[in-house]
């Protein structure tokens, strides 16, 4: 293939040259990092000639990888791009020379302060203005290979407006994110509904030391719903391709450009988890104001309003005490238009009704919202119904209890400013294990604002928990249908109890150094006795607990996140993180208050490959108990 030169760059790009592969190597200016930042870039052969627009592959190293030697470069540079008409462009993913760990990411809290979200954003729009390329997220996808597949999946989720597809090849499950003084654990799985509007291919080899862990975070793929995604195992390690092979890469380069050419349709509603103060999605602003490190999840987000939440952690977390978000909306609207706002607690129950809000000259509107959660409906007279869920109940309490079926009861609230028709609400449950013996439900007609429970829906989740570490919620899809043929969805994740035997073998930490390799992240007088008024972490064998509760006497807002990746032997494990909660005993529990808990106990070990005595999986096992805690007076 003959290589020629790209016509001369923006000036801020820097110098070009070219090596011996024909890839060109570049240098620009990036304010994010505050100096030169590397990267390689393959143009087309055409290029200095054809005068036309390319789309955008970003490829993604992995851990020492930097941007030279992840990918066979002589067959992507040769005859790839003979075949293709695409622009390729390898960044290098260390935002310190001196920092081992690529993206600022790791098994450990984060050591740099600069995250590697920021200047993504940066270089593809250095990217833009530097090579003719097709300026819009259907003509630009990332692939990423171990590390850099964590973060093709991570980036594509947080920037979705800006990508339209994305692959993870092999990438590690889970990472702490965020900077020294303000980090939190992101797992996959957990984040699956972030790239909702694209289409993602995941892979995980069968033979890569991930596999374990992988299908785990491939647990959450059916908890998004408007979700385009491709799970497939190759008989792989933990390699772009076999050795010498390219049909694996190439397979995933075609996907990419095939995604270029069949963009998927943008989610009629979005919703989003977030770690970051300040963020942007879909042309939507949001600052949070959390008092501690926590999570911003916003579903149902459309021109007719939105559900927000602040969490300790994502899923089923703990709400955050005295948050507030400002949101900005997307220019949705005309300008100076009015609208009614209506606010619902996490409940259903009303907080406010009649609020009035105009439009600014952009067209958009500028909201605050109160945490830990909220729902919002943004109303004009006479636009159309919107029936969206708000709330569930089962007869037992919040969770799905798999020894018994339950009959689940839901909320509909029509959130749109005319009644709507009567309709027909269906449920689907996308994992094999749950069984729905009543599926369906009429709703009345509800007026503007009016909400109405409706069920009850029979469900059976037939297998016991997860034994790794598989989400155990259950996932449901909503679909409306009212007699005229209009159509809406809307999703609902379900916690989930076990019928698990009691652990008599728990110890209290409430402030006893010594007691566990975690000293200190109890609270109290330290006898290891629970009291009313300490803070408790509960231990098995030495491990901390993650616990889940479901007692009106501790509200939701007592549980708090411990994480730790210290395991039995004192080995630091880098590829699973393992969470374990707290419990604020209030101080005016009687004594003798029996509280139950329950509880899983997270561990990683090392297996071998059944097939292949050469590899092995790293595997997180996971074991779950019910706990009998008797509260004592300190007295």
């Amino acid at each position: 293939m003959s290589c020629q030169s790209p016509p001369e760059p923006a000036s801020r790009a820097g110098n070009i040259h070219r090596d011996h592969y024909g890839i060109f190597n570049s240098v620009h200016e990036s304010a994010v990092f505050g100096g030169p930042r590397q990267y390689r870039v393959i143009l087309p052969e055409d290029y200095a000639t054809s005068g036309k627009r390319y789309p955008v592959i970003f490829l993604l190293h992995g851990w020492s990888g930097f941007n030279r030697n992840t990918y066979r470069l002589d067959w992507l540079e040769g005859e790839f791009a003979r075949r293709n008409e695409v622009i390729f462009i390898l960044p290098d993913g260390y935002v310190d020379p001196t920092y081992r760990w690529p993206y600022n990411l790791s098994g450990e809290p984060p050591q740099r302060a600069v995250m590697y979200a920021d200047y993504f954003a940066e270089l593809l729009a250095h990217v833009d203005q530097t090579y003719r390329t097709r300026a819009q997220r259907e003509s630009r996808g990332i692939y990423g290979h171990s590390m850099g597949g964590f973060m093709s999946f991570y980036l594509a989720g947080k920037f979705p407006h800006l990508v339209g597809a994305a692959i993870n090849n092999m990438g590690t499950p889970e990472f702490y994110l965020g900077t020294p003084k303000r980090h939190y654990l992101y797992r996959q799985s957990d984040h699956m509904g972030n790239l909702e509007g694209l289409r993602v291919r995941f892979n995980n080899g069968k033979r890569c030391f991930l596999f374990s862990l992988n299908r785990e975070a491939a647990s959450g793929l059916p908890f998004a719903a408007e979700l385009d995604a491709r799970y497939v195992e190759p008989d792989l390690r933990h390699q772009v391709d076999a050795s010498g092979e390219t049909a694996h890469f190439a397979s995933q380069l075609d996907f990419l450009l095939e995604s270029f050419n069949q963009p998927v349709a943008l989610p009629p509603l979005w919703r989003h988890i977030d770690a970051s103060p300040r963020f942007a999605k879909w042309g939507w602003e949001v600052k949070a104001d959390l008092p501690e490190t926590g999570h911003v999840v916003l579903e149902r987000v459309g021109p007719g309003g939105l559900r927000a939440r602040a969490l300790r952690w994502p899923v089923d977390g703990a709400p955050i005490p005295g948050a507030r978000l400002r949101i900005r909306t997307a220019p949705l609207y005309a300008p100076g238009e009015w609208f009614e706002l209506q606010r619902l607690d996490a409940a259903g129950e009303a907080l406010s009704n009649g609020e009035r809000l105009q439009s600014d000259p952009d067209g958009r509107l500028s909201l605050e919202l109160e945490a830990p959660a909220e729902h919002l409906a943004i109303r004009r007279a006479g636009s159309a119904p919107e029936p969206v869920l708000v709330a569930h109940r089962f007869d037992s309490g919040r969770f799905l209890r798999p020894e018994r079926g339950e009959d689940l009861w839901l909320r509909i609230w029509n959130r749109g400013g005319s009644p709507s028709l009567p309709m027909q609400l269906q449920l689907r449950a996308p994992q094999v294990e749950v069984e729905l013996q009543t599926a369906g439900a009429d709703v009345p007609s509800l007026a503007a604002g009016e909400t109405a429970w409706v069920g009850p829906f029979r469900l059976t989740r037939r297998e016991d928990p997860p034994s790794t570490g598989e989400r155990p919620e259950v996932a449901l899809r909503l679909h409306f249908r009212d007699e005229q043929g209009q159509e809406w969805e809307d999703h609902l994740e379900l916690p989930v109890w076990a019928d698990v035997p009691v652990w008599q073998d728990v110890e209290i930490e409430d402030g006893r150094p010594g007691l566990t390799e975690w000293p200190m992240q109890g609270r109290g007088n330290g006898n290891g006795i629970a009291e009313a008024g300490e803070r408790i972490l509960l231990t098995r064998g030495g491990i901390p607990l993650f616990v889940q509760l479901e007692d009106a006497r501790i509200p939701r807002s007592a549980e708090t996140l411990f994480l730790t990746n210290q395991q039995p032997e004192g080995i630091l494990s880098l590829d699973a993180i393992n969470r374990a909660t707290r419990l604020d005993l209030p101080a005016d529990l009687p004594d003798g208050t029996r509280i139950h808990l329950l509880a899983r106990q997270e561990i990683e070990v090392r297996r071998s490959h059944p097939r292949d005595p050469t590899a092995y999986w790293h595997h997180r096992e996971v074991h779950w108990g019910r706990i009998e805690l008797i509260v004592h007076s300190p007295e």
